[in-house]
């Protein structure tokens, strides 16, 4: 099979056009990636889930410009999922689909959980975060979030909207927030 390697600055953007199983993962619909190598009848397309290029049917993927996405266009790259979507099902601004939205801001969090854990939320009176020690007054001078963690929705209790949002960048994953401090140090 005679193959033909794309050089770094002519990137060809793809999505794939339906669910392929990967070494027993599930690749979903419209999961985008960037050919590595094109060939007659597959191409290797690198995609940010797998550390390896994945052989992927040249039926399977169509190409599109990502220059021509975001919130001004039909379509729009979830930055959690991957994956090429219609921008009507993201709020405006956002950078996450609504599905995914909803597991980052805790929507399958146990709601008693949620309910009892805001009864003992203190609003307009002084707040002091548990992170950054700002305080402020909930709902007049800052907003203030139920942290918790994305992978098994344990609460951790609450903390300013500032620091709940640095929190869910580094994903949960300790080992980015100690790459963080060796760059800061």
């Amino acid at each position: 099979m005679i193959k033909e390697k794309v050089k770094a600055n002519d990137n060809i953007f793809v999505y794939i056009s339906k669910d392929i199983k990967v070494n027993g993962a599930i690749l979903k619909k419209y999961s985008v990636g960037i050919i590595e190598s094109k060939g007659k009848k597959e191409s290797k397309v690198n995609f940010i889930w797998f550390k390896e290029p994945i052989a992927i049917s040249n039926s399977d993927y169509k190409i599109f410009d990502p220059v021509k996405t975001g919130d001004l266009y039909l379509k729009k790259v979830c930055n959690v999922c991957q994956r090429l979507l219609n921008t009507k099902i993201f709020s405006k601004k956002e950078l996450s689909c609504g599905e995914c939205k909803k597991i980052i801001d805790g929507f399958n969090v146990n709601s008693k959980k949620i309910k009892g854990r805001k009864k003992n939320k203190t609003e307009l009176e002084f707040f002091n975060c548990p992170v950054c020690d700002k305080t402020a007054i909930p709902k007049l001078t800052n907003k203030i979030a139920l942290d918790h963690s994305h992978k098994d929705l344990h609460i951790r209790g609450w903390v300013c909207d500032g620091c709940n949002a640095g929190i869910s960048k580094f994903k949960d994953e300790i080992i980015l927030f100690t790459n963080a401090i060796k760059l800061l140090n």
